[in-house]
């Protein structure tokens, strides 16, 4: 059995989205920072969230992961889901899960946070921090213009990876509006049944 520890944050959304792809047997345990569950500390006593407890592992002893990258990885390899057949689709599967871990989601988040800052909003930096994010993304458009998925034809981890970030940009920034492969890709993959699920679970 696979058990989650997840909070309403894109990174613990991408991990419940694989989930609930991976057709394997699971539970998520929704956490916040004022309240976390004796089991969840246990296991990761940092409190850094999503944990993954796989507590039956492939040696026969409980497997912890705290990057929710690495709990894709892992959640990918055990089940077979969401990992590319051939070895170009692979390659881009791979090239996506990087721009959105270490490239596109850290710029998003940051232009949110400099924003949201109080007492006073650091909008320069804030403007700085969406310019570097809009890069990606006119990538990202110009990518899916002519692939369907981030992958190409196939519907991979990167997509799962990608969907939360994407969905919560889609909805809060004005100048993610004229991105119509985008669009076009988020409510195709929006509409998986899966998908919903992994959303509701971290929300």
């Amino acid at each position: 059995m696979l058990e989650l520890f997840t909070s309403r944050s894109s990174p613990a959304k991408r991990c419940t989205i694989m989930l609930a792809e991976s057709g394997l047997p699971y539970t998520a345990r929704m956490q916040t920072r004022q309240k976390k569950a004796k089991a969840f500390l246990k296991a990761n006593p940092q409190g850094r969230m999503p944990t993954l407890v796989d507590h039956n592992g492939a040696d026969g002893k409980p497997v912890i992961l705290t990057q929710s990258m690495a709990i894709i990885f892992y959640v990918a390899e055990k089940s077979g889901i969401g990992l590319p057949t051939t070895p170009r689709q692979r390659a881009r599967c791979w090239q996506w899960l990087m721009i959105f871990a270490t490239d596109l989601y850290p710029a998003f988040t940051s232009s949110y946070y400099m924003r949201g800052m109080k007492p006073e909003p650091q909008t320069i930096a804030g403007d700085y921090w969406e310019t570097r994010m809009l890069g990606y993304v006119r990538e990202l458009e110009e990518h899916l213009a002519t692939n369907t998925y981030l992958a190409g034809d196939a519907y991979t981890a990167a997509d799962m990876c990608a969907y939360p970030t994407i969905d919560l940009a889609l909805a809060d920034f004005k100048s993610m509006r004229g991105f119509k492969a985008i669009r076009r890709w988020h409510k195709l993959v929006g509409k998986r049944p899966a998908v919903r699920t992994g959303m509701a679970q971290s929300s």
